[in-house]
């Protein structure tokens, strides 16, 4: 890859970190994103939404349908599994391990502090933009566009087994 081209996909992936939070964060009610982890409907809705306002800005940038398309399902599936928590709830169990957090009750207390609220903020956050790397390289090398989204696809599948990993551990 050259400095140009880095500095292309650098570039895009600004500007979708962008339509990421105004997708993410402005248009989702207080409601959508206190009942998403637990609702399924609730949480599909806000990923239909989400995804369908980064596709219109990808679409922009791109002639590609098989660039929007890719673009779509993989932001969709990663946001789905990724605002379950679960993968949050993973990390900050095995790898950042507060003491005393050991199931989803003290995880819970634990994201109730100042402390945790930010770590799991951010740790969400990271892997929403993680996601938005492979789409920066897609619109930049739509020529690639397959490659690129089985390689994503591959990553939401690792982000699944997290998520299902979360899910039962914290039972």
């Amino acid at each position: 890859m050259t400095p140009h081209h880095l500095a292309q996909v650098g570039g895009i992936f600004a500007l979708l970190v962008f339509a990421h939070f105004v997708a993410d964060w402005l248009c989702q009610s207080h409601a959508e994103a206190m009942a998403k982890s637990q609702n399924n409907l609730v949480r599909a809705i806000h990923c239909a939404v989400y995804s369908t306002l980064c596709t219109v800005v990808i679409g922009t940038m791109t002639e590609s349908m098989s660039v929007v398309v890719w673009s779509f399902a993989i932001l969709f599936t990663s946001h789905y599994f990724e605002d379950t928590y679960a993968p949050v709830f993973v990390w900050v169990r095995y790898v950042r391990r507060p003491p005393g957090v050991v199931d989803l009750d003290t995880f819970k207390a634990f994201a109730g502090t100042n402390l945790g609220l930010i770590l799991m903020i951010v740790v969400d956050q990271l892997v929403h933009l993680l996601f938005l790397i492979p789409v920066s390289v897609m619109i930049t090398n739509p020529h690639l566009s397959l490659i690129t989204g089985l390689i994503a696809m591959g990553m939401v599948s690792l982000l699944i087994v997290v998520a299902y990993l979360g899910k039962r551990l914290a039972k």
